[in-house]
């Protein structure tokens, strides 16, 4: 027996409202999934203000801060061996004032041309140098102006991976409980003890 065309009627009816109320159900059903996600984007964008002052601030840091260590860093690394730095002052504006002493003459000549060479600074001048009173060494006095953030941001300051793997390569620690001596002493050949003979009774 065929259905009722009333009964058709009635099916179609049912899905046409269906389909209608779909979105509005999926809106209800949602809505408390859609409220914490609301909530969390609203606590991120206060952070985000927090973040953005916080990284301005220090931005402002890192751009006013005097180049102290660089400074430092460079003058370490162009020191030849064997010098002594007995006072060190700097300031603000870039003055720099360097007393200590060194071997020779020759060595005063290569420590300011690898200042200069550096490219760090804008003036070094050796502004006093006598022999010491034992006459070893000679004692020099240095001035030196660094450039400004704009002129240094080509200089590199920190020095290039073979030197720092040769460093680390050379500062290797011992084991726990080895002495250099026995670090550097050769092994021990094994001694092998004498065969045993065998005597018949």
């Amino acid at each position: 027996a065929r259905p009722a065309p009333w009964k058709w009627a009635a099916v179609a009816a049912l899905l046409a409202i269906a389909a209608l109320s779909f979105p509005y159900a999926e809106a209800l059903l949602l809505k408390p999934r859609l409220s914490r996600k609301l909530s969390s984007v609203k606590a991120d964008k206060g952070r985000l203000a927090t973040i953005d002052r916080e990284l301005t601030f220090l931005q402002f840091l890192k751009e006013s801060q005097p180049p102290y260590l660089d400074a430092v860093s460079l003058i370490a690394r162009s020191a030849p061996a064997g010098s002594r730095i007995d006072s060190l002052s700097m300031n603000r504006r870039g003055d720099l004032a360097l007393k200590g002493s060194l071997k020779d003459s020759q060595q005063v000549v290569e420590f300011r041309s690898k200042l200069i060479a550096s490219g760090f600074f804008s003036t070094v001048v050796v502004e006093e140098q006598a022999p010491s009173p034992d006459g070893q060494k000679v004692v020099v006095r240095i001035t030196a102006q660094w450039k400004s953030a704009v002129a240094r941001e080509s200089v590199l300051i920190d020095p290039p991976a073979p030197t720092v793997e040769k460093a680390k390569a050379a500062g290797k620690e011992l084991t726990p409980g080895a002495s250099p001596a026995m670090a550097t002493s050769t092994p021990a050949t094994p001694t092998t003890p004498p065969p045993r003979k065998d005597t018949k009774e």
